[in-house]
């Protein structure tokens, strides 16, 4: 089954990481231009790949968020949490990407394409987890490229 839009909405400019502060760990992508900050209390596990690709995985109770970046995992449409999302779109210095949400059944879900080729995912989280998950994802920002 293919995906559904419900809405498409313009979130506007990613803000500079110079500009949002963090309590926590940073994760970045493969070319350092979108980073997330992790929450204290998430446990962040990260490694590089034979290309050079960057994989982070954040496990809260139990649940994990995967973000996977590189020249080999361009960004896709989630199809397979099921096929109702909402999308919002938004820009950074290194272009336009888009949020897939999703919630059934008091199971959330959310994907996101990165501009650096990737993407940054959870599904079937409780609400409590997946507002986690959330908050971590709100918390993008870009760095310039080659800084």
């Amino acid at each position: 089954m293919g995906t559904i839009v419900l809405g498409l909405m313009l979130l506007g400019a990613v803000p500079g990481c110079g500009e949002v502060r963090c309590g926590g760990k940073r994760i970045s992508s493969d070319l350092d231009v979108i980073s997330f900050c992790v929450p204290r209390g998430m446990r962040v596990e990260s490694a590089t790949g034979e290309h050079g690709d960057v994989h982070h995985t954040v496990r809260y109770r139990g649940y994990t968020l995967r973000m996977v970046s590189g020249f080999y995992f361009s960004a896709k449409r989630p199809d397979e949490f099921g096929a109702m999302w909402e999308v919002w779109s938004w820009e950074s210095p290194h272009g336009e990407r888009r949020e897939y949400r999703r919630e059934a059944d008091g199971l959330g879900a959310q994907y996101i394409t990165l501009a650096s080729n990737g993407w940054v995912e959870y599904a079937n989280a409780p609400a409590d987890v997946a507002r986690a998950f959330d908050g971590l994802l709100d918390s993008i920002c870009s760095w310039p490229l080659g800084r």
